[in-house]
């Protein structure tokens, strides 16, 4: 029904992103994870704006994250999000790159992320390297955090990246709000209760909040606040 619409808002792709991931959950069959990703690629083509980008390349991963009964269609997927880089090459940021060359593992097709290495390495001796801050991220999809906090271990050499997956206010959960220089609330992948720990112990400082729940999401608003 959503790539049935004209226009489709961030939020709705951001559903069809959710429902395609409780698609995946059940192991679908063979012809309805062929039709799941015949329906997200019709809404990758109808949202080719570049404000749309981090949600190609968090599908993308979802894809990655789970088994697939056809890796072909699954991989030309891929090869949307790929033609959709293409046409922003000159305002990707380091943080989508990255991603790309994780994806670019994930899919074993080296040959994705190749072409726009010169320009992942120029972006490289930018100012973030100097960053040598605390960065929290509360999340409840672990794998996205993951790879979150390897990529931003490899941009900011000097930061430290620390996780937290609780469900409730804890603790530990409370104590890294309160210290992070930088905190990332994953608000679409955690809990209400988590929130307004997390809430009160920034006492009025800001929560980074991703659009999304992938790594591309989490990387674009820490990267965004450093520069």
């Amino acid at each position: 029904m959503i790539a049935l619409n004209d226009s489709q808002t961030q939020d709705e792709l951001e559903l069809a992103t959710q429902l395609g991931a409780s698609i995946l959950r059940t192991a679908p069959s063979l012809v309805e994870y062929q039709e799941l990703v015949k329906d997200l690629r019709e809404l990758l083509s109808l949202n080719t704006a570049i404000a749309n980008v981090d949600w190609a390349l968090d599908t993308a991963e979802l894809l990655a994250f789970h088994p697939s009964p056809d890796p072909q269609t699954r991989v030309a997927f891929l090869a949307d999000v790929l033609a959709l880089l293409k046409k922003y090459r000159h305002r990707l940021t380091v943080g989508q790159m990255s991603v790309l060359q994780l994806l670019a593992k994930d899919f074993e097709w080296p040959e994705v992320a190749s072409e726009f290495q010169d320009a992942f390495q120029a972006q490289l001796t930018s100012d973030h390297k100097t960053f040598a801050g605390t960065i929290g991220i509360c999340t409840l999809t672990e794998q996205a955090a993951l790879r979150a906090r390897d990529a931003l271990n490899r941009l900011l050499p000097g930061a430290q990246v620390e996780l937290n997956h609780d469900h409730v206010a804890t603790s530990k959960l409370e104590h890294l709000a309160r210290t992070a220089d930088l905190f990332v609330f994953a608000w679409r992948s955690s809990k209400h209760q988590a929130y307004e720990c997390v809430r009160n112990a920034r006492r009025g400082r800001q929560i980074l909040m991703p659009s999304g729940k992938g790594t591309a999401s989490i990387l674009r608003v820490v990267m965004n606040e450093l520069g």
